[in-house]
């Protein structure tokens, strides 16, 4: 997909003809996921490229994103406790507070009399 501008519908055919900016800030934007994976064709990599090489906002928000990418991944390969310490002692508080139905163990009400 080429962003690069179209015919301007008030008659100039070019509107960044003379600016060094190829592409807006938005369209930079639209792209940085095709760039960051390899994914932009040649005419939409040199237009990103060269609207980034000019742009230091579009340069922070670049970062911004490797960033963000960076962290992720390293919080998804991070090992994760899934089982507590006390697991034991919380199974056990949890089937006294939610006793399963026909279960004779929880044949009583909480006052402790039978049914």
């Amino acid at each position: 997909m080429n962003h690069r501008p179209s015919d301007d519908p008030h008659g100039d055919p070019d509107p960044f003809v003379g600016n060094a900016l190829r592409i807006s800030c938005a369209d930079a934007i639209e792209l940085v996921t095709g760039y960051l994976d390899s994914s932009l064709d040649d005419a939409d990599l040199q237009a990103f490229e060269e609207h980034t090489s000019l742009c230091e906002a579009c340069q922070v928000y670049i970062d911004q994103v490797r960033r963000t990418i960076r962290i992720t991944a390293a919080e998804r390969d991070a090992s994760v406790e899934v089982r507590p310490r006390d697991f034991p002692s919380l199974l056990e508080l949890f089937a006294q507070q939610h006793p399963r139905a026909g279960d004779d163990s929880a044949s009583s009400d909480q006052d402790g009399s039978a049914p």
